[in-house]
């Protein structure tokens, strides 16, 4: 399978591939994009949306037991690099790219977060694309850690 896609592993180590194009939904939820039977998984407990200039954004729903981005639990929408791991319950997604992979894109923590972020904690909402906003994002997201 080319192009952008999912690596799906569950608790018994079954491998799926799912492909991504807009945003795919991640869940135990009937109807979700990608489908887990675990019951460490939320109904609806996370999603990858393909932002307008290709690259993908994974961002908890608020699941119960959290979603976690290459070992540490996700806080804020982040973007996705190829190889980057995602932890739900005891299953594990791995994102592909081919593009990113072909381009030879290098992966820089001022690029991180280079469109406004919208993230969800329990206190209020935060947004903002400026460069201190962006340095709050990445505080946030060490701390959580």
């Amino acid at each position: 399978m080319e192009g952008t896609r999912l690596i799906v592993r569950d608790a018994r180590g079954a491998a799926a591939e799912v492909a991504l194009a807009g945003a795919t939904t991640v869940g135990r939820e009937s109807g979700s994009s990608v489908e887990l039977a675990d019951p460490e998984v939320s109904r609806r407990h996370a999603v990858i949306r393909q932002e307008r200039d290709g690259r993908y954004v994974v961002t908890d729903l608020g699941s119960a037991n959290g979603t976690y981005l290459n070992g540490r639990r996700l806080v804020v929408p982040t973007f996705l690099h190829p190889g980057d791991v995602i932890a739900l319950g005891s299953s594990e997604l791995t994102f592909v790219s081919e593009e990113e992979e072909d381009t030879g894109s290098e992966r820089t923590s001022g690029d991180s977060e280079s469109t406004t972020v919208r993230a969800t904690i329990e206190e209020g909402v935060l947004l903002g694309d400026s460069a201190a906003m962006l340095q709050v994002f990445d505080l946030v997201r060490k701390a959580s850690a």
